[in-house]
């Protein structure tokens, strides 16, 4: 598929468990434990996706959500939202922050590699369309001659 993804989680369990699913699924996969080293890696590598969780050290998955939305290098990029926080005031803040999904612990492998998959088809269906009209434009056009 040769999409690269950065997963942060500082749960090293959860976080073998999303590298192991999603280089599975043939993605390459980034980690990072902590907020810091997760939005650094963001900006260097310029992922496909990102995977947050929120409670982290040094910075929290809201914050690095905000940072990586407030630079212009980063601000397109997908976001999906991992946590254990499932209060409905905890989703509303990711969302609003800029994350494009929130999928709450425990999860499925299977959701979490179907959101992926959906994200990053979306994400790359956004990329093809006009900037004139918004309708499908070069390279779907031409995908389906």
């Amino acid at each position: 598929m040769g999409y690269k993804i950065v997963v942060a989680d500082d749960d090293a369990e959860v976080l073998d468990l999303l590298v192991f699913a999603l280089e599975s699924e043939h993605y390459e996969v980034i980690p990072a434990a902590d907020g810091i080293e997760t939005y650094n890696k963001v900006v260097s590598e310029r992922p496909d996706l990102v995977i947050l969780d929120i409670n982290m050290p040094g910075m929290n998955g809201f914050e690095v959500c905000q940072k990586i939305r407030e630079n212009s290098d980063t601000c397109l990029i997908p976001i999906l939202m991992l946590s254990s926080l499932a209060k409905t005031k905890d989703k509303v803040t990711g969302i609003k922050l800029g994350a494009d999904e929130y999928l709450t612990k425990p999860f499925e492998v299977f959701e979490l590699t179907a959101r992926v998959e959906g994200l990053l088809k979306r994400a790359k269906e956004s990329l093809a369309a006009s900037p004139l009209t918004g309708l499908p434009g070069n390279i779907l056009s031409l995908i389906h001659i």
